[in-house]
């Protein structure tokens, strides 16, 4: 007797959409801009699709060309009606991300690769840091290079670029934070404190304190006006990301009810997600590992911490053995509700909305 077999027609296909490096999340909380490759994708959240690809090379037959200029990092204007991306080559491009527009392209005039961008709140400068610890300030409405800003000591790669008010900050490979005025270029203050590379800065809203965090496994609450260390946490952890967390943080029940104060979430080489109270200092909430057990011993851990204010989310982005991605959702401040759960290994994506519904996706 003869069997049917069913056919099956493919309605979508998913292809990888976050390879490592830079992504960035929408102030709308609607889209992720991933660097994959030599090239930027944009995703919706909700619907876990790639809608569009920035950088992406009309197919002339030069391949190797192509793949020459990859992508070294990219940031997202304050507005976010752009992207600022660098390349290999030393080229600056901008783009309208959402329409995939080329704005602008020139010259970084950086002798050695990029390793750093961060745009000013206005969108009229930006900050280029290289691995050679220099940096340069841009004028964007003419792509004229202002100033470039003298070493003062500073040596290595530029791991943190952040702009305030008339400063901008910035860490090298030598683990002290340094700010300069950077319309005159002169050295503000250096922000002696970390053993090992910073990785992540954060600036407190009364913008007289800020918070960072490094491979040395500590916090560090710095006094911006006075220029030295208020308060030093030991977290003994590598850790690789901060965040912010809203002053109407809810934590689950078996963690303390933080009453007030000023909370941080971290997260590093462990996969765990540490929630601490810098005033006072105290550890408030540290969540499962979101690395797989069998997969500790070569797990990188979490790579990078994001809030979305507007849509009251945490997201946390991991890395796996096997170039195994992992982004997911949580409400900031219900730390134990996941809202969405986007899970890419090789060529699978599977994204988990709540309890009640959740699917996969294979890619064709």
């Amino acid at each position: 007797m003869t069997q049917l077999k069913e056919l099956y027609k493919v309605t979508s296909c998913h292809s990888a959409f976050y390879t490592g490096g830079d992504i960035e999340w929408t102030d709308d909380g609607e889209n992720l801009l991933c660097q994959c490759g030599g090239k930027v994708r944009v995703l919706d959240i909700n619907e876990g699709n790639v809608l569009s690809t920035i950088c992406e090379e009309e197919n002339t037959g030069l391949d190797e060309e192509i793949e020459e200029d990859t992508i070294l990092t990219f940031t997202l204007s304050n507005d976010n009606s752009s992207i600022v991306v660098a390349h290999k080559s030393g080229l600056l491009k901008s783009w309208d991300w959402k329409e995939k527009k080329l704005l602008k392209t020139w010259r970084s005039l950086h002798k050695v690769p990029i390793s750093k961008l961060a745009c000013y709140k206005n969108n009229s400068l930006l900050a280029t840091g290289a691995t050679d610890a220099s940096i340069r300030i841009w004028d964007l409405d003419h792509h004229a290079c202002r100033r470039s800003l003298p070493s003062s000591g500073m040596t290595g790669v530029i791991s943190v670029l952040v702009f305030l008010d008339e400063l901008v900050f910035a860490a090298a490979d030598d683990a002290a934070i340094r700010s300069w005025e950077f319309a005159s270029g002169t050295l503000k203050s250096t922000y002696s404190g970390h053993f090992s590379k910073v990785t992540s800065l954060e600036i407190l809203p009364d913008k007289k304190r800020m918070i960072s965090c490094g491979r040395d496994k500590v916090v560090i609450v710095w006094d911006i006006p006075g220029g030295r260390a208020f308060r030093t946490i030991a977290v003994y952890e590598t850790l690789e990301s901060l965040v912010l967390l809203p002053n109407s943080l809810s934590l689950p029940d078996k963690a303390k009810q933080p009453q007030k104060g000023t909370f941080v979430a971290c997260a590093g080489e462990k996969g765990v997600l540490r929630v601490w109270n810098t005033d006072p200092a105290g550890e408030l909430y540290v969540s499962d590992s979101f690395l797989s057990t069998s997969s500790n011993s070569d797990a990188q851990g979490i790579k990078k911490l994001m809030i979305c204010p507007s849509k009251n989310s945490l997201a946390i982005v991991s890395s796996f053995v096997y170039h195994t991605k992992a982004i997911l959702f949580y409400n900031s401040s219900h730390l134990s509700q996941t809202i969405c759960h986007l899970f890419q290994q090789w060529q699978s994506i599977r994204s988990s909305f709540d309890a009640a519904m959740s699917r996969e996706i294979r890619v064709q």
